[in-house]
């Protein structure tokens, strides 16, 4: 189901990132801020996250999110939006 739901956002994903993407997208991130967190996670000179524990990752680093307890998405998701106005010169 959460994998349907991120369709739109990540049409040749894997179910895993596909879900992963919808997880970060329903925390009120924009997709395409979504798609640069899902890629630095899996970049393998830093998070190096594979397929099939990008979900797992991500739903770590919300925290308790219910309860508005981050325990690392906010962060990373502000450095990635910092690091996409700097390549496109608009920082």
């Amino acid at each position: 189901a959460g994998a349907a739901r991120a369709a739109p956002y990540a049409s040749s994903a894997s179910d895993d990132e596909a879900s992963a993407l919808a997880f970060i997208v329903e925390r009120g991130y924009e997709p395409r801020l979504a798609s640069a967190v899902i890629a630095t996670l899996k970049d393998p000179s830093g998070w190096g996250a594979r397929d099939g524990e990008l979900l797992k990752t991500a739903e770590q680093l919300a925290g308790a999110w219910e309860i508005g307890a981050d325990a690392g998405l906010g962060a990373l998701a502000a450095a990635v939006e910092r690091e996409m106005a700097e390549t496109a010169g608009k920082a």
